[in-house]
C-alpha cells in the first residue's frame, strides 16, 4: 500500500523508530512521502532513488545554488545590474511564493522552503476532479501544512470558473472555502483561479465571499497590484511559447534568450536580480505534481537556495505582499482593462 492510501489520514500510516507519520519531523515526512510516490510511479527501488531528495542531496542543492549564483554573478548579467542596496531604497523587495492544486507532494514542497526558510501559500481545491482521490491531500495532511504555511482557497472542485454558470461559480468558491475553513480551523484570506481562467465578474464573487486577495497565473509581473487581481512573476516549469518576453526580458539578445527559454531556473533568478535592482514582488509559483513530472527537484532547489535569506528582502506568504497604492478607482481601470483573465 502507497502513501497514496495510508497517508496522514489513515491510521495505519507508516511508522520509523516507533514514531507515527503524523508526528514524523517535515523532513522526514518530505522524504518518505517522495520515497513512496517515487515507487509508486517507477515500481522500482532505481527510479525511486533518483528521484528521491536525501539529506545529502538536499546539502548538495545549496552548494549548487552558490555556484550558480557566483557563475552568474561573475559573468554578463543576466538582467542588469544587481543593486549594492536591495531596492535601492525605492520600493521595498518581497519575495512570495504558492503552490496549487492540492497534491500529496505538497509535503515535500513544504520541506524545501523549510530548509531555506521561504514562506509560502498553498491553494488547495479540497475535492480536485483533476487528482485521483489517492493523491489528494486530507484533513491532517493539511492541517499539518497549515501549521506552517498559509493555506488558501481554490475552488472545491478545481472547476475554471470561466466554463460554469454564475450560481455554480459562487458555490465553487464559498463551498470550498467553507471545507478547507472546517477542515484546518482556521480563516482563509487567500484564494487563487483555477487555471488561471476568470472574468470581473469573478473577482465580485471572490471578494463577496470573504477572500480578501486573489492570485492569478499572469506571469512576468513585479509590481503589486490589485487585491483581487494579482499577477506573479515566474513559474516554475519551461514555457515554450514565451519567446518576445524571453527576448524582451535579454535585450534583444538570441542566446541569453534561448537560455531563458529552456531553463525556467535560470529566468527565475534573473527575474530575481531584476527584483533586486528596482524593488517589487517577486512572486514564484508552481504545482508539486508539476515538478515531479518534469524531473525538476534539482532546478527547483536551485532557485530557492538562490533567492533565500537576502539581507533587506522581506520573505512573506501570498496575503502579506505589499497592498496597490493609490486610489480604489484605480483596480476598477484595471478591472476593465484586465476583464477575461
Amino acid at each position: 500500500m502507497s502513501i497514496f492510501e495510508v497517508g496522514l489520514d489513515d491510521p495505519s500510516a507508516p511508522t520509523t523508530g516507533g514514531s507515527s507519520f503524523e508526528t514524523m519531523p517535515l523532513a522526514g515526512r518530505t522524504r518518505r512521502i517522495r520515497e513512496n510516490v517515487a515507487g509508486e510511479i517507477t515500481g522500482s527501488r532505481e527510479g525511486a532513488m533518483a528521484i528521491v531528495s536525501s539529506q545529502a542531496r538536499t546539502k548538495r542543492a545549496a552548494t549548487i545554488a552558490k555556484t550558480e549564483a557566483t557563475r552568474i554573478m561573475d559573468s554578463a548579467p543576466l538582467a542588469g545590474p544587481i543593486a549594492a542596496t536591495v531596492g535601492r531604497g525605492l520600493r521595498p523587495v518581497q519575495v512570495t511564493t504558492s503552490w496549487d492544486d492540492g497534491h500529496v507532494l505538497d509535503h515535500c514542497i513544504a520541506g524545501l522552503l523549510e530548509t531555506y526558510g521561504i514562506p509560502g501559500t498553498f491553494y488547495i481545491a479540497p475535492q480536485n476532479v483533476e487528482l485521483e482521490r489517492r493523491v489528494r491531500m486530507g484533513k491532517r495532511d493539511l492541517r499539518s501544512l497549515a501549521a506552517d504555511f498559509e493555506i488558501g482557497g481554490h475552488t472545491r472542485n478545481h472547476l475554471r470558473l470561466n466554463t460554469i454558470p454564475d450560481a455554480e461559480a459562487e458555490r465553487e468558491i464559498g463551498e470550498g472555502k467553507d471545507e478547507l475553513e472546517q477542515m484546518i480551523s482556521s480563516s482563509l484570506h487567500s484564494f487563487c483561479y483555477p487555471g488561471g481562467a476568470y472574468d470581473r465578474r469573478h473577482k465580485s464573487m471572490v471578494r463577496n465571499a470573504g477572500f480578501e486577495y486573489a492570485r492569478t497565473v499572469r506571469r512576468y509581473q513585479t509590481s503589486a497590484s490589485c487585491p483581487m487581481e494579482v499577477h506573479t512573476t515566474v513559474h516554475a516549469c519551461r514555457h515554450l511559447c514565451d519567446i518576445p518576453e524571453m527576448l524582451r526580458l535579454s535585450n534583444g539578445s538570441t542566446r541569453r534568450a534561448a537560455s531563458y527559454l529552456w531553463n525556467w531556473d535560470i529566468l527565475a533568478m534573473a527575474l530575481f536580480d531584476q527584483v533586486l535592482t528596482s524593488g517589487g514582488v517577486y512572486h514564484l509559483w508552481g504545482h508539486s505534481w508539476e515538478i515531479e513530472q518534469n524531473r525538476d527537484w534539482d532546478r527547483l532547489e536551485r532557485v530557492l537556495g538562490y533567492i533565500a535569506r537576502r539581507p533587506g528582502v522581506q520573505y512573506v506568504v501570498n496575503r502579506d505582499t505589499a497592498p496597490p497604492t493609490g486610489p480604489p478607482s484605480r483596480c476598477d481601470v484595471a478591472d476593465r482593462a484586465n476583464a477575461g483573465g
